[in-house]
């Protein structure tokens, strides 16, 4: 697949951000706790398999149906989308109460979820 440059571009902004918000993270408004900590594995677990589904079912001659992508998305926009939604999810909970973090980082974990299993699900039909 070809991949763009805004794709590589956002996949470099996400990164940087996940960096900004991984260092000013010791300076964090509100502690994190380990139940954060988990909620935020989750949520990059459930985007990296959705990333993945979506990239193999390409692969194997299937379009997208997310309209945002289009139906054919190159590699480095859905890698570099994912990235980039991560970055400012990490950075917004820097300043938000640890309860609200686990929804922040929860519903998207769970979404993301089902669209990986809807992805392997179609790939396995």
């Amino acid at each position: 697949m070809k991949q763009s440059k805004f794709g590589r571009g956002l996949f470099v902004c996400g990164f940087i951000l996940i960096l900004g918000a991984v260092v000013t993270g010791c300076g964090a408004k509100y502690a994190w706790t380990t139940g954060d900590k988990v909620a935020l594995g989750a949520m990059i677990v459930a985007k990296s398999a959705d990333v993945i589904t979506t990239i193999n079912n390409l692969n194997d001659g299937m379009v997208e149906t997310t309209s945002l992508y289009g139906r054919h998305p190159d590699t480095a926009m859905l890698i570099g989308s994912q990235i980039l939604l991560t970055g400012i999810w990490a950075w917004a909970a820097q300043y938000i109460m640890s309860d609200l973090r686990k929804v922040l980082f929860g519903f998207p974990a769970v979404i993301h979820s089902m669209a990986a299993y809807g992805n392997y699900k179609l790939a396995n039909e």
